[in-house]
């Protein structure tokens, strides 16, 4: 799901969560692509964070280097993971060039360990 927005808000609902236990590690990937004729993927910033609540300050954030493919790639690590409680948690990945800024939610479903 591409996600192109102009105040960072995603304006489409995301897929459905994927589901990690407490302390589990989590990796993901994201596509952007440029809007602009003279944009290059390679010349944009990345980040991500992990929060529960739109208003809420980040629980997990971080910065992303790796392109594969053309996807942006990172993982929550178990350390991480193992800062969320059990509940619906949203990872926002976002792309910047300075001047445009994309923003994909994957959404994360956080249980507890059996």
């Amino acid at each position: 799901m591409i996600v192109a927005t102009t105040n960072g808000e995603p304006n489409v609902i995301p897929k459905s969560a994927s589901r990690i236990s407490i302390g589990e590690s989590y990796d993901f990937k994201a596509l952007f692509i440029p809007q602009g004729l003279t944009n290059v993927i390679e010349d944009f910033t990345y980040s991500y964070e992990v929060k529960q609540f739109p208003g809420d300050t980040a629980t997990i954030s971080g910065t992303l280097t790796t392109l594969s493919n053309g996807y942006i790639t990172g993982s929550l690590t178990q350390a991480q993971t193992a800062l969320l409680s059990v509940g619906l948690w949203q990872l926002i990945i976002s792309a910047t060039d300075g001047t445009e800024l994309q923003t994909q939610v994957q959404r994360i479903q956080v249980k507890e360990v059996w």
